[in-house]
């Protein structure tokens, strides 16, 4: 009997090969999801490269321009306001964090981590690394830091 080699492949893959499970990990000023563990982000990411601090999404407003995103941080909703879907570059939906202080804080301290952009909640996210990503994307970004306690 003969066995096609991509089969046998499959057959003798060790774990190591298989493909590793997203985790959040920082990179300079961006911190994201990584499925590679080399710092290609994939599905979301936190940056200030470019300006002020950036939520990217990978994702579409469904045609439209703009689109209202809130995070899903265990199982409480955090609105941040409206997105713009970016069709160039790495393309998809680009939401102004700067200010927004205390979304990150609860962002950094989630266990479980969902999203609805426009009317489609998303399935869960990975949360693994995300408080240690989030601390060093605030050692980078100013419109990263922690909130002020207030009066």
């Amino acid at each position: 009997m003969r066995v096609p080699l991509a089969v046998l492949a499959l057959l003798t893959a060790t774990p190591a090969m298989a493909a590793a499970s997203p985790q959040w990990i920082a990179n300079g000023d961006k911190a994201g999801i990584a499925y590679d563990g080399a710092g290609e982000f994939s599905d979301m990411a936190l940056t200030c490269e470019e300006g002020p601090l950036t939520l990217w999404l990978e994702a579409d407003c469904g045609g439209a321009d703009t689109c209202p995103v809130a995070l899903i941080v265990d199982g409480r909703s955090v609105p941040l306001g409206l997105g713009r879907y970016q069709p160039d570059g790495m393309g998809g939906i680009l939401v102004p964090m700067e200010g927004r202080a205390r979304a990150i804080d609860r962002l950094a301290k989630a266990h479980h981590l969902r999203l609805r952009v426009g009317r489609t909640l998303t399935s869960e996210r990975a949360t693994a690394g995300l408080e240690a990503a989030i601390g060093a994307l605030r050692a980078a970004c100013p419109g990263a830091q922690h909130p002020t306690p207030t009066a």
